[in-house]
């Protein structure tokens, strides 16, 4: 691994996936901190091309904007952070393949 600027932005990027699935459990819903988390990954997204497909960060945008404007009973908000932390997972496989290619 190179320390160029790339391989620092997704560092960065990755510590935000892994400091996001610890927030979504530990702190509250109505928290602004996960529509900026995607705000940034949609910058990351598209200054590195085919890292991620525009649908999958819009659908993971969706699910923190349902989560944090309380639209959802409990069956459903379950679903939706199961979905969300799916999305999670894969951003951060997805950035430390990049990382570490």
């Amino acid at each position: 691994m190179r320390y160029g600027a790339d391989n620092v932005t997704t560092f960065v990027m990755l510590a935000l996936v892994g400091w996001q699935i610890f927030a979504r459990f530990r702190f509250e819903d109505t928290s602004n901190t996960p529509l900026v988390f995607y705000v940034f990954l949609f910058g990351f997204s598209q200054s590195f091309d085919d890292v991620f497909h525009f649908n999958v960060v819009l659908a993971g945008l969706c699910a923190a904007a349902l989560l944090r404007f309380e639209f959802l009973g409990k069956k459903a908000r379950s679903v939706v952070v199961a979905l969300e932390m799916g999305l999670l997972g894969y951003f951060g496989l997805t950035l430390f393949r990049v990382l570490f290619s």
